[in-house]
């Protein structure tokens, strides 16, 4: 896994903390000064990690696996 995806990772668990829900693609793009296909591409890779859940169509599908 890339630092990207671990950026990812990380302001996700803190956005989490913080709101109680999780950010949509957007404003992990905003956040992380990424493209929106470059937060996508990992999102997968975290997906594939086990380390996440992505819900499609949803706009905060994303969901943390426990460890």
């Amino acid at each position: 896994m890339n630092l990207t995806a671990w950026a990812v990772y990380d302001y996700i668990k803190a956005y989490i903390e913080e709101h109680t829900f999780p950010p949509t693609q957007q404003e992990i793009a905003e956040a992380c000064i990424l493209a929106k296909s470059t937060v996508k591409y990992n999102l997968g890779k975290l997906e594939d990690a086990r380390l996440i859940r992505l819900e499609p169509g949803r706009a905060r599908g994303i969901t943390l696996l426990e460890q």
